[in-house]
Order: C-alpha cells, then sequence, then structure tokens
C-alpha cells in the first residue's frame, strides 16, 4: 500500500502477505495500520480491487469514496484495461505519465 501527501511525495505505508481478492486480507491490513496509528485516508485509489474498497467501507467509513461507481481509479489501469481502444492506448498512456 503506498500513500501520498498532500505535497505528493509517496510513502509505503504497508506491504504484507495477503489475497488480493480478499476482503479479510484488506480489513486485517487496514487494521493493522489502524492500530498503529494510522490516519482515516480522504481518499483511497485502487485498481478496482472490490474487496478492498468492502473493507474501506468497514475500517475506515468515511474516506472519500462512493460504494458504487464511479470510484477513484488508478490511471494507470484505466488506460490498460480495454477501457478504451487500444489504438489511443499509447498516446493516452503518454498524457498519463506528462500528468
Amino acid at each position: 500500500m503506498i500513500g501520498v501527501d498532500e505535497t505528493g511525495t509517496k510513502y509505503v505505508i504497508a506491504l504484507e502477505d495477503g489475497i488480493r481478492e480478499s476482503t479479510q486480507s484488506w480489513t486485517e491490513l487496514l487494521l493493522s495500520l489502524k492500530a498503529r496509528g494510522f490516519l482515516e485516508p480522504k481518499l483511497c485509489v485502487s485498481d478496482g480491487a472490490m474487496r478492498l474498497w468492502a473493507a474501506i467501507s468497514e475500517i475506515f467509513p468515511n474516506t472519500l469514496h462512493t460504494p458504487t461507481p464511479p470510484r477513484q481509479r488508478c490511471f494507470m489501469h484505466k488506460t490498460v484495461n480495454d477501457h478504451m481502444p487500444k489504438v489511443i492506448q499509447p498516446k493516452a498512456k503518454f498524457d498519463v505519465a506528462r500528468i
């Protein structure tokens, strides 16, 4: 799990074994963070991992996300996961990297 502060600085917040599509794994990770003093995040961005959204809703219910689309999804995943025609994906990837 990576966190980003207001200045755009990235931090590794957690690195643990788990099952990516397991609500229990995500819940355990978030509870571990919470026990160590991690404050509720203002926003959660993911590749669309549904189990992460379920765990966030349970452990940090005030985090700014919606329980149904549109969720804050990772732009990299949007450009590589058939969300746009393959012919424009290279330009989209370039534009996202510039941003």
